[in-house]
């Protein structure tokens, strides 16, 4: 809904300020928001699409949401604060 309201650079923007209204609270560490908001779209998005040629790089739709659910966790956890400091 926001791609299509507002664009896709638009709405990578209003990621990334939610991402940095995150990290302020603490609740994320992320040295370029703008850059982890390109990343989560490139890797929500791509899966979302078929390319041509492609039609079945999916077998059903509980393999994509399993991917999603994937990139969604590897992420979250590359952007969980670190108590180490690393």
């Amino acid at each position: 809904m926001l791609l299509h309201t507002y664009g896709g650079k638009q709405s990578q923007r209003m990621l990334a300020d939610w991402l940095l209204e995150q990290q302020r609270r603490g609740v994320i560490e992320i040295a370029d928001a703008a850059s982890g908001a390109r990343m989560l779209m490139s890797m929500i998005f791509d899966a979302m699409i078929s390319r041509p040629g492609r039609p079945k790089d999916w077998t059903d739709r509980e393999m994509r949401l399993r991917h999603l659910r994937h990139c969604i966790a590897i992420f979250t956890a590359g952007v969980r604060p670190r108590k180490d400091g690393c």
